[in-house]
Order: structure tokens, then sequence, then C-alpha cells
């Protein structure tokens, strides 16, 4: 599948500078660019979430169609990168094609559930999960979008999904994200929220 050009005026983030404390500081169009954010993180989040039952016996076009089927719905859990500490998010994957994620443990001016681009929903906003490798490599791919300012702006470019792994219950998703040219990743552990909350 052809990869969407990004827009000339949206430049990618680029490599967040190390800070004190081994996190990373924010710039624009990553997680936030105010300069009242705690970065990095002061705490963990205290959420935790229920264990994890292995999906075990699926072959690579069986765990493929699992996932594809388990995905859509309402997920909460814990986004973990290599340069903050990991943080609540919501995220909610339709089955459409597109998605919407929030960061819930911070304003959004400090924090974005996919570390680049924006928690505002867009049509940009989609993602495809379409292979698995014979090792059981669920992957896919999800379109980050970008709002600047008051014009609302937008750009957008792809990222990997990877490792995307759901429980035997069903209700719980797990999976990695990185940008395409491998930067990252950023780990997801999320439990599905009951449709009517």
């Amino acid at each position: 599948m052809p990869r969407v050009p990004e827009a000339p005026a949206a430049p990618m983030p680029r490599v967040p500078d190390p800070v004190p404390g081994g996190g990373a500081a924010p710039d624009a169009g990553s997680a936030g660019s105010g300069a009242d954010c705690p970065y990095p993180l002061p705490q963990p989040s205290e959420w935790a979430p229920e264990p994890w039952s292995p999906v075990s016996g699926l072959g690579p076009a069986e765990l493929l169609a699992a996932v594809q089927a388990s995905l859509p719905g309402r997920w909460e859990g814990l986004a973990t990168t290599p340069w903050t500490t990991p943080y609540r998010v919501e995220l909610t994957f339709r089955e459409d094609g597109t998605y919407s994620a929030h960061c819930t443990e911070f304003s959004n001016d400090c924090c974005t559930a996919f570390y680049y681009g924006s928690d505002l929903d867009s049509s940009l906003k989609r993602y495809r999960v379409g292979d698995a490798t014979l090792s059981g490599n669920v992957f896919g791919e999800l379109d980050i979008a970008f709002i600047y300012g008051d014009e609302e702006h937008l750009a957008g470019w792809q990222g990997e999904l990877s490792h995307i792994e759901i429980d035997a219950s069903g209700n719980g998703l797990r999976f990695e994200f990185a940008r395409s040219d491998g930067y990252g990743p950023l780990a997801y552990d999320l439990r599905r929220l009951p449709e009517d909350e």
C-alpha cells in the first residue's frame, strides 16, 4: 500500500532532546510544548491493567482474523514511551478504519495519546491491520494527524503498528507504535471499556 506523502508545511517532529532525568524535551507537534508541562512526567500512573490471559494455538491467519475482529471498540490503559513515565490513554478503534485517541493523565497541552500529533479528532486519523508473520507478529499502520493553531491546519504521516495481540477474553489489547523511520517504539497495554460508558 503506498504511503501518504507528508505535507510540506508540516514537518515531522524532530528527535526529542535529552533532558535531565532521562526524559525528553517536548517540541512543537509532539507531546506538548508548554513550559509548565511535567517532562519527564514526575510520577508514573497509578492505573494497573487486569491480568493478561494469553491466546495460544492460532496460526498467523487465524491470529490476524482474531485481532481484526477484536480491535474495534473503546479501550483504556497505559502508554509507555522511551522518554516519559507511563501515562493513561483512551483509544477508540472504529470498524470503518478511523480512530480517536486521548491522553487522560494530563491536559492535551502536555500529553497526546501517541506522543506525536494531536488528540483532536480528524478524518486523517486512520488505521489498518493487514498482515501477520509466521512468528505471530500482527502488524499494520496508523496515521497521525497534526493540528496547528487556530487555523486548524492539518497534515499527517504514517506510523507503524506491530506486535498487536489480544488476550484470550478479547478484552485485552497490546501493541507497539513507532514512526516509519523506526523511532520509538511506544508500547500500549489496554483493556476494553463497556460501550455504554
